[in-house]
């Protein structure tokens, strides 16, 4: 699950985006080529690589949640606001990234809320509401208009419930 803003709980970027494959116990010579690669692939500056999270902007912290979510190669990568704090040549690059990603590797991919995002690399929309599925489509059948007014509607219903509290 990647989240919009992540927390390197006093680690340093370098050791955050590392910190899942320790835990898996993957070989440090691994690790290294792994974090690189993804150094690599979104264009993570070396520079930032001592920084912990207090010193990172949205937008970077971000980036390094995104990092850490795809060092692992998960079978399935669950995006929450993916695009929340990105810039639009940001927003193309990781769509890029994912599209090409997934094409290499058998994942499925899972971004909330984010219509415009989601249709740039989708292959499947799954709709899910009440904790039911609702629609199972190939993305060639998905009115996006429509489907983002709902998403939207139901957002602000959301929103009035929680103001009601």
């Amino acid at each position: 699950m990647v989240l919009p803003e992540t927390r390197l709980l006093g680690m340093t970027v370098y050791e955050a985006i590392a910190y899942p494959l320790r835990l898996r116990k993957i070989p440090k010579d691994e690790i290294t080529t792994r974090v690189n690669l993804w150094l690599e692939r979104l264009a993570i500056p070396p520079d930032i690589l001592p920084l912990t999270d207090v010193q990172l902007s949205s937008r970077q912290q971000q980036w390094i949640s995104l990092a850490r979510g795809l060092v692992i190669q998960p079978d399935i990568l669950l995006l929450d606001e993916p695009t929340a704090n990105l810039n639009p040549q940001q927003q193309q690059s990781l769509a890029q990234i994912l599209t090409d990603f997934y094409r290499g590797e058998n994942m499925a991919i899972v971004a909330t809320h984010d219509t415009d995002f989601a249709s740039q690399f989708a292959t499947r929309v799954w709709y899910l509401h009440g904790g039911e599925l609702v629609d199972d489509l190939p993305v060639e059948q998905v009115n996006w208009a429509q489907f983002t007014e709902v998403l939207h509607s139901q957002k602000t219903a959301v929103a009035q419930e929680w103001d009601n509290l």
